[in-house]
């Protein structure tokens, strides 16, 4: 799901800029990328949408006699309670639930990273786009091996500790770069690729995504391997609310900030520090999987 948004961010950031080189030269209508093109794009992918949802299996009722309750605001709150009393599945939503919240802070605030500080043409933007959707590919894909297909979150402590360090890495990073660009004037792809000021920020993003990729996927498998059969939907359910709701808290904490004053990198090491935090208190509920992967690393390096 984060790839797929991260794809739409890239293909939105690519829509939105068609035409732009015709209309610099004196052709082309104004703004055709944001008033005809990502519109139609919005409207394809919903129709895709439609058609993958008309192909979905027919599937049984997981509890035939549960009523719908129409008051919409009261099922919430009941789809949310359910899960609340299970202190394994409530951590699990909460971890899953900041993913998403880091995430969406990071995806919106790139672009803003790369027009407002590093006066940087729309190609960078998408390049470091590009690095978060494959570094959660790469994340998502390789946490299957490290594994070996078992549903388990041993690697959640590790993951966590790594995502701190990565994040720790990036905002230092974004705290370091020149303002108003390089002193050639604007940055493009070529200055980017070839400064190691603007190229380790690419690595950093890179670095967090995969490890966010590790950190996520059994989280989820975990989720759902652990709610029973007639629960299963509610429970993903309640996960979704709670994403949706941390993603819009970490939305109003960055305006919030935005409007005391804080600059970006004040944003960045933010969502360093709550990676900090959801590391030590991931030490603190899997001590255990924390331990064995520690002691598992020392045994490798010594011997």
């Amino acid at each position: 799901t984060f790839l797929a948004i991260v794809l739409g961010t890239l293909a939105g950031s690519w829509l939105v800029n068609v035409g732009v080189d015709n209309l610099q030269m004196g052709v082309g209508i104004d703004h055709i990328g944001q008033k005809v093109y990502l519109p139609l794009g919005l409207v394809v992918v919903a129709i895709l949408g439609v058609l993958a949802a008309l192909k979905q299996p027919e599937s049984v009722s997981g509890e035939p006699a549960l009523k719908v309750n129409p008051r919409f605001w009261e099922s919430t709150g009941q789809i949310v309670g359910s899960i609340k009393g299970r202190r394994d599945m409530w951590l699990t939503v909460l971890a899953i639930s900041w993913f998403w919240a880091m995430g969406g802070i990071l995806i919106t605030q790139i672009p803003m990273l790369c027009s407002n500080v590093m006066k940087a043409t729309p190609g960078v933007n998408t390049f470091l786009v590009t690095m978060f959707a494959l570094g959660v590919g790469v994340g998502s894909i390789g946490v299957q091996s490290l594994l070996k297909g078992q549903i388990s979150v041993r690697l959640v402590p590790v993951s966590a500790a790594a995502l701190s360090v990565f994040m720790l890495l990036l905002a230092l990073c974004v705290w370091r770069l020149p303002v108003n660009g390089s002193e050639a004037g604007q940055v493009n792809l070529d200055v980017f690729l070839n400064n190691w000021v603007y190229l380790r920020l690419g690595f950093c993003c890179l670095l967090v995504s995969i490890a966010g990729g590790i950190f996520v996927v059994p989280l989820n498998a975990y989720l759902q391997h652990r709610a029973e059969a007639h629960e299963r939907s509610r429970v993903i359910a309640a996960n979704n609310i709670m994403n949706a709701l941390f993603i819009c808290l970490g939305s109003l904490i960055v305006i919030l900030m935005t409007k005391m004053g804080f600059g970006l990198h004040h944003v960045f090491l933010f969502v360093a520090l709550t990676a900090v935090v959801v590391t030590v208190m991931t030490l603190y509920f899997l001590p255990a999987e924390g331990i064995r992967i520690l002691a598992r690393l020392l045994l490798q390096i010594i011997y």
